[in-house]
């Protein structure tokens, strides 16, 4: 049985124009963030602060875009 030659991933990414993962978990990190800055309820951007110290090794939604940077 003859096995076939695969295309890497990287391949596939670049030439099929397909963002990988990190790109589409920060691009819409980011947005989701500029969202609820400009929010017009006053009470939103609040959730963008710091709640204080992290507890074990939990992240915060507001975190994907540094984890994946």
């Amino acid at each position: 049985m003859h096995r076939g030659t695969y295309p890497t991933e990287s391949v596939l990414h670049t030439d099929l124009l397909i963002s990988t993962v990190r790109e589409e978990v920060t691009k819409h990190g980011t947005t989701h963030k500029d969202k609820l800055i400009r929010h017009p309820n006053q009470l939103i951007p609040i959730l963008l602060e710091e709640q204080g110290p992290k507890r074990l090794k939990r992240y915060n939604p507001n975190d994907l875009t540094h984890r994946f940077s």
